[in-house]
């Protein structure tokens, strides 16, 4: 049952050339259980994750994306506003590639639910903060999917994939005991 909800998620969401890439493959399925106020910290899933789908199995729980955009709103403006995303995208680039000194630290300036999308459980939310915050938070159910991808094309490199620092995400920590896949 596993090997084939792994083939109909990459049939669905992966086109045939990426999926037969050597550098990029679909993994097994794995099971996270956290317990009460257990987190992940912001992080990227990388190789070989070019596609993340998380499966809330229990309905608990919340996943904040910091640097996700709205339409025409990007929080990174926030953080920078004379350069702002290709400022990002270049110190996220020199972090991956290991150059010392390099820094995504932004302090305090990003909060979950005002900055980038938290996709969170519908017990955590208020419905009036959920109208206010005008598509920045997603309610999720039992059995909801998130899927998003770890790169993207950028148009002033050689054209490959390059791992997004739009992908960056958390674990929030868990209400209740939180169960993913």
């Amino acid at each position: 049952l596993e090997i084939q909800l792994v083939k109909e998620i990459r049939s669905v969401l992966i086109q045939d050339e990426v999926a037969s890439s050597s550098d990029l493959m679909v993994e097994l399925l794995q099971v996270l259980k956290y317990s009460e106020g257990g987190l992940y910290e912001i992080h990227h899933d990388g190789k070989p994750r070019f596609l993340t789908v998380i499966y809330y199995l229990n309905g608990v729980g919340a996943t904040w994306f910091p640097f996700a955009t709205i339409g025409d709103w990007d929080p990174s403006n926030d953080i920078s506003p004379i350069s702002g995303a290709s400022d990002l995208r270049d110190r996220f680039a020199r972090i991956r590639k290991g150059e010392e000194g390099a820094s995504m630290d932004v302090g305090n300036l990003l909060q979950p639910g005002i900055h980038g999308v938290i996709v969170a459980s519908r017990s955590m939310l208020d419905e009036d903060d959920i109208l206010a915050a005008e598509g920045r938070i997603i309610p999720l159910d039992k059995g909801d999917v998130l899927a998003f991808y770890n790169y993207e094309y950028v148009e002033e490199d050689d054209g490959s994939p390059q791992e997004s620092f739009r992908a960056l995400h958390m674990g929030m920590p868990a209400e209740d005991e939180k169960i993913i896949a």
